[in-house]
Protein backbone atom coordinates (compact mmCIF):
# COMPACT_ATOMS: atom_id res chain seq x y z
CA UNK A 1 0.00 0.00 0.00
CA UNK A 2 2.38 2.71 -0.48
CA UNK A 3 1.51 6.37 -0.16
CA UNK A 4 -1.04 5.04 1.95
CA UNK A 5 -0.27 5.28 5.01
CA UNK A 6 0.84 8.65 7.29
CA UNK A 7 2.85 8.83 10.27
CA UNK A 8 2.76 12.18 11.94
CA UNK A 9 3.62 12.65 15.18
CA UNK A 10 2.39 15.00 17.93
CA UNK A 11 4.53 16.71 20.52
CA UNK A 12 2.55 19.09 22.94
CA UNK A 13 5.19 19.14 25.95
CA UNK A 14 3.51 19.23 29.16
CA UNK A 15 -0.49 18.62 29.51
CA UNK A 16 -3.19 19.18 32.59
CA UNK A 17 -3.70 15.84 32.97
CA UNK A 18 -4.51 15.82 36.85
CA UNK A 19 -1.12 14.32 37.12
CA UNK A 20 -0.09 17.44 39.20
CA UNK A 21 -3.19 17.56 40.96
CA UNK A 22 -1.74 16.55 44.48
CA UNK A 23 1.60 18.22 43.71
CA UNK A 24 2.71 20.99 45.82
CA UNK A 25 0.91 24.94 44.26
CA UNK A 26 4.91 26.64 44.44
CA UNK A 27 6.09 23.29 42.53
CA UNK A 28 3.64 23.47 39.71
CA UNK A 29 4.67 27.79 39.43
CA UNK A 30 8.16 26.73 39.03
CA UNK A 31 7.16 23.57 36.35
CA UNK A 32 5.37 25.80 34.29
CA UNK A 33 7.47 29.42 34.60
CA UNK A 34 9.81 26.99 32.46
CA UNK A 35 7.18 26.38 29.78
CA UNK A 36 7.00 28.96 27.33
CA UNK A 37 3.71 29.52 26.52
CA UNK A 38 3.43 29.56 30.34
CA UNK A 39 0.40 27.50 31.00
CA UNK A 40 0.03 23.63 30.60
CA UNK A 41 -1.28 22.53 27.68
CA UNK A 42 -4.94 21.46 27.56
CA UNK A 43 -5.86 17.61 26.87
CA UNK A 44 -8.77 19.32 24.18
CA UNK A 45 -5.54 21.31 22.32
CA UNK A 46 -4.00 17.29 21.63
CA UNK A 47 -7.25 16.13 20.59
CA UNK A 48 -8.09 18.98 18.10
CA UNK A 49 -4.52 18.40 16.36
CA UNK A 50 -5.13 14.26 16.32
CA UNK A 51 -8.63 15.06 14.71
CA UNK A 52 -7.04 17.62 12.30
CA UNK A 53 -4.37 14.32 11.24
CA UNK A 54 -6.54 11.84 11.32
CA UNK A 55 -9.08 13.80 8.77
CA UNK A 56 -8.75 14.30 5.22
CA UNK A 57 -7.80 18.15 5.94
CA UNK A 58 -4.27 17.22 6.71
CA UNK A 59 -3.97 14.77 3.23
CA UNK A 60 -0.50 16.50 1.99
CA UNK A 61 1.12 16.06 5.49
CA UNK A 62 3.37 13.10 6.03
CA UNK A 63 5.98 12.59 8.27
CA UNK A 64 5.62 15.72 10.48
CA UNK A 65 5.53 16.53 14.01
CA UNK A 66 2.59 19.66 15.31
CA UNK A 67 4.21 21.22 17.74
CA UNK A 68 3.00 24.77 19.94
CA UNK A 69 5.50 27.52 18.29
CA UNK A 70 7.93 28.51 21.31
CA UNK A 71 5.87 32.20 21.50
CA UNK A 72 2.97 31.79 19.95
CA UNK A 73 -0.01 29.62 19.80
CA UNK A 74 -0.35 28.78 15.89
CA UNK A 75 0.37 24.49 15.25
CA UNK A 76 3.45 24.44 13.23
CA UNK A 77 4.57 21.30 11.38
CA UNK A 78 7.11 20.70 10.52
CA UNK A 79 9.66 17.58 8.76
CA UNK A 80 11.85 15.41 10.59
Amino acid sequence: MPGKVRVNVISPGPIDTGVFADVPQEFRNKFVSKIPMGRFGRQEEVATAALFLASDDSALLRYRTLYRWRYGTDLVAIRF
